[in-house]
Formats: structure tokens, C-alpha cells, sequence
């Protein structure tokens, strides 16, 4: 049956039916208003996500931080005689690198939790953030009208 075409019934098109359905579910629909409980959870929600936008630098500055001073905890505790509180941590840097033992740094007579060059990524990764910290306020965006 074409749009134009008139309904076998009642002499309508079938377009003007289904603006007349569209219509009616429209009126039957209650407003949609929101409860107090749910605007102050998208409030604070938003107020996270913010917050979390304006401080982006410190929170991955706090990461690699955390990630490169337990690349040298694992051996301390190992050195230590805490091997049970050690292997948590070779377990989880497992996860990401072959730990070697020809491949990686001895720390207090005990290999580190991951391989030199493993280590050297995350390391230069927070010195950059680092250096990004105080550096941050004279870069300037490139100029494209250059290129």
C-alpha cells in the first residue's frame, strides 16, 4: 500500500493514520520529570567527572608514581623475607611483561618486578608527566598555518 494510498476502512491515508498514532501515544505519555534524588546524583556525578577533567594530569602523574615506586617495592619486600606480600605484585606486573631475569634489574640482591626496558617506559612516563608539571604554562599549540 502506497502513503497516498486511502485506508480500505476509513477513507485516511496511511500516513495520516500514523500521525494520528504518533499523536496519540504522545498525549497518553506523562511528562517526564525528574525526582530530586535523581538530580542531585547527576549533579555530583557531573561534579565528578569535572573534577576529574581539570585535575587529568594529577591523577595520572599519581598512577605511574604508584606503578614505578612498586616496580622497586616487590624486591625490597622480597630482600626483606616478605615473599608473600612480594608475589602479589610479580603476579600482577606478570601480567604485562616476561620478567626475564637476564632481562631485568637486580634491586637489593632481588630482580626486579619487570624487565629494564619495561621499567624504563614507565620511569620516562612519569618523568615526562613530571617535566609536563612545570613545563606546561610555556608550551604553546603548534601553528598550523606553518606547515
Amino acid at each position: 500500500m502506497q502513503s497516498s494510498e486511502a485506508c480500505s476502512g476509513c477513507g485516511e491515508s496511511v500516513v495520516e493514520q500514523a500521525i494520528q498514532q504518533v499523536q496519540a501515544r504522545a498525549r497518553t505519555r506523562p511528562a517526564t520529570t525528574h525526582g530530586a534524588r535523581t538530580v542531585r546524583v547527576v549533579i555530583g556525578l557531573n561534579r565528578v567527572v569535572y573534577g576529574f577533567a581539570r585535575h587529568w594530569l594529577l591523577f595520572v602523574n599519581s598512577f605511574l608514581f604508584v606503578y614505578v615506586v612498586q616496580l622497586f617495592l616487590a624486591p625490597a619486600l622480597a630482600a626483606a623475607g616478605h615473599r608473600g606480600l612480594a608475589r602479589p605484585i610479580y603476579r600482577f606486573d606478570g601480567l604485562f611483561c616476561h620478567q626475564r631475569p637476564d632481562r631485568s634489574f637486580s634491586v637489593f640482591g632481588q630482580k626486579m618486578a619487570c624487565c629494564q626496558r619495561c621499567a624504563a617506559i614507565y620511569g620516562s612516563m612519569f618523568l615526562l608527566g613530571l617535566l609536563f608539571v612545570a613545563l606546561r604554562n610555556r608550551i604553546t599549540a603548534p601553528s598550523w598555518r606553518a606547515v
